[in-house]
């Protein structure tokens, strides 16, 4: 599994998207295959499928064969990269000598002593000027740092704060890696948001813009004053910030009151082995999933079925996270809820399984909104199918209730729904707006559902 994600890796490093990393990578191994087939493979839309096929017969690394249905095949490899890249050296050349001719000319100083374009080589140059910019703006401040470190934007609050209290617009891109106590304490001077994938360090002010290049010891940047320089970047931010998720939702929700349960108890008949430990690209599901639960509430309890499995678990958890072991043996998933409960604090719990290796903190969110004030929020498909084991339960509803049921000999969970007093069922199709594809609730059961998840494309 390594293997292949480290291919697609590489893919995605030569200007491959995901999808077709995933197709091209599929067809080396099928040979020749139907978009139906590739479809089904990789996990692809159908009707997508055809789009990413044209683009891969574009760039030289498929070929068609004649007739009906399609069949597609790859070409092979040693031929195709070289050509591939080769034609991207030859664009790139190309592209460079256009850059530097632009870049040639606006790399002057005026008569008056004002730079259009200033190339700073030293990391105190491009923190002094980053703070210059803050100081001199009067209008926004538009910050892109993936890594709040590398900018040391902590040392800036103070000047953020008075840029926010001159009635400056201070917005802040940042990536899910950055989340902790800076980026929280970042919430009081600037408007913040998060983005998978954000790669780019630059900052733009009515007072000019720079572009950031370089480790974090080694900082280089150019510093554009000119409105027709700046304009490319500040819409490339827009667009981002339009994509990206307020980082208010990765700290508002975890107050004492909401906990999380991740079931790690089940036999794995299907899996034919023990799941909770199998890695999807390159990362123990267990640890996926706790890595989840961690941004919605500091409360996370993991139920495994014995203590051997509770002493794996702990060697990847973390300090942070609680390990039980079931109370008792033979009750399935309600006794996992049933202890989760027990030790648990907090008001309202997530149910989660340990083998949804794509879990959503969003979904998580937004379900703890739906359930307060209420027994239980469960997720509903159109089909009238529930997500028990992906639902917010208040705790001691929950207690009340299975300790009830098991007294009866009952260990379903589905009984134990319909006993609650008071739950709300949210539809599927409103928390596909959340999670498109629905990700979050795709369990690893089987082998093949194994491989399925090593060729998805995370959320």
């Amino acid at each position: 599994m390594a293997e292949g994600q480290d291919v697609l890796s590489l893919l995605r490093d030569m200007g491959f998207t995901e999808y077709e990393g995933r197709v091209y990578v599929a067809l080396i191994s099928l040979g020749r295959a139907r978009a139906k087939e590739i479809s089904e493979i990789t996990s692809i839309a159908y009707p997508k499928v055809y789009d990413v096929l044209a683009s891969l017969k574009q760039k030289g690394f498929i070929e068609e064969e004649l007739g009906r249905p399609k069949v597609f095949r790859p070409v092979d490899p040693s031929k195709a990269i070289k050509n591939y890249v080769e034609e991207k050296v030859s664009l790139l050349k190309s592209k460079a000598e256009q850059l530097i001719d632009v870049l040639a000319t606006k790399f002057r100083v005026s008569s008056s002593g004002k730079s259009e374009a200033l190339v700073i080589q030293s990391k105190r140059g491009v923190l002094d000027k980053l703070r210059d910019l803050i100081l001199k703006a009067r209008r926004e401040i538009l910050i892109s740092v993936p890594n709040f470190d590398v900018l040391g934007i902590k040392t800036l609050f103070l000047d953020l704060n008075a840029a926010k209290r001159r009635g400056i617009d201070v917005k802040i891109l940042t990536s899910p890696l950055a989340l902790g106590a800076d980026v929280e304490r970042a919430l009081e001077v600037a408007d913040v948001r998060v983005k998978e994938g954000l790669e780019g360090y630059y900052v733009i002010t009515d007072a000019g813009s720079l572009l950031i290049s370089g480790k974090i010891d080694d900082l280089k940047a150019i510093f554009v004053a000119d409105d027709l320089s700046v304009k490319p970047m500040r819409e490339h931010f827009n667009y981002v910030w339009f994509e990206a998720s307020p980082a208010s939702l990765y700290f508002k929700l975890r107050p004492s009151q909401r906990g999380v349960i991740v079931l790690a108890g089940g036999a794995s008949k299907r899996m034919g082995k023990d799941k909770t430990l199998l890695q999807v690209k390159g990362v123990p599901m267990i640890k996926r999933v706790i890595d989840a639960a961690s941004k919605v509430s500091s409360e996370v309890i993991v139920v495994t079925g014995n203590k051997r499995m509770s002493k794996r678990i702990s060697k990847i958890a973390g300090g942070d996270v609680t390990i039980v072991e079931d109370e008792e043996r033979g009750w399935g998933p309600l006794m996992g809820i049933l202890t989760g409960c027990k030790r648990a604090r907090a008001e309202y719990v997530a149910v989660v399984p340990c083998d949804a290796p794509f879990l959503n903190p969003k979904i998580l969110v937004e379900l703890f909104k739906r359930a307060e004030g209420h027994d239980a929020a469960i997720p509903r498909w159109p089909n009238g199918y529930l997500e028990p084991l992906h639902s917010i339960y208040r705790r001691q509803a929950v207690i009340d209730v299975a300790q009830e049921l098991m007294r009866r000999g009952s260990r379903s969970i589905l009984r134990l729904i319909e006993s609650l007093r008071d739950v709300v069922y949210v539809s599927i199709e409103e928390l596909k707006l959340i999670d498109e594809r629905l990700l979050t609730f795709f369990n690893v059961n089987t082998p093949r559902d194994l491989l399925m998840a090593e060729a998805m494309e995370s959320p």
